[in-house]
């Protein structure tokens, strides 16, 4: 990677009430293997649906230099997203990379969990800290619903054990939105219920959108 040229101005970016920014989300594919209707529906997402080229992506070195620009103002913690991250060929070698970096204390990684278990042990040793794992159901009816008809609950499961027997900080995160579907709440609470009762051996986040989502056919 060639050195990264200091910046001018290198005052921390700040946000609207003041507070300075530590965290910065790093989207490195857009492409997913889930068609969830909150975001990504297969209605606009289909097979004609034109996503970036490898060659149209940073590569790993322009990420990690970008990165390190944003460490030089003030940023500690880094996460992975996409699309799905580890979608991503070789995300391990950037996951290595970006953590190698001086003054970064904390790399995440923000996944629905199908490939996971297959990538935990690697990303662990590379530098990885903390995943955050898509879990909307544990019913597979509902959570096929969810996701468009791809993956199951047990894959879902059996990569987030891998990621907690790899030393990562593991949590699943459920989406809840709005209008309200029929049997969501109970659905959620059943999975809480699950982690709260210790059945689920890690945390939960859950994510609640005021706003009405143009679901078409999920809410059917």
């Amino acid at each position: 990677m060639s050195p990264v040229v200091p910046l001018q101005d290198p005052h921390a970016p700040v946000d609207q009430l003041g507070r300075t920014m530590h965290d910065l989300r790093i989207s490195v594919m857009d492409r997913c293997n889930f068609r969830c209707p909150y975001c990504m529906p297969k209605d606009t997402f289909g097979e004609g649906y034109r996503f970036l080229g490898a060659a149209e992506r940073l590569s790993f070195p322009e990420i990690t230099r970008l990165a390190a620009l944003f460490v030089a103002l003030g940023v500690r913690k880094l996460r992975l997203t996409g699309g799905e991250p580890l979608l991503r060929a070789g995300l391990p070698e950037l996951v290595g990379d970006l953590a190698a970096l001086p003054n970064v204390t904390d790399v995440a990684l923000t996944t629905n969990g199908v490939l996971l278990a297959r990538h935990a042990e690697e990303l662990k040793a590379q530098g990885l800290a903390r995943v955050t794992v898509s879990l909307d159901a544990l019913d597979p009816a509902v959570f096929h619903a969810m996701s468009g008809g791809f993956g199951t609950p047990g894959e879902i499961l059996d990569g987030i054990e891998a990621a907690i027997a790899a030393g990562l900080a593991a949590w699943a995160g459920a989406w809840l939105g709005a209008p309200l579907l029929p049997g969501r709440l109970t659905d959620v609470a059943a999975l809480a219920g699950a982690i709260t009762l210790g059945t689920l051996a890690y945390g939960m986040v859950v994510w609640i959108f005021r706003r009405a989502l143009p679901l078409g056919k999920f809410a059917q």
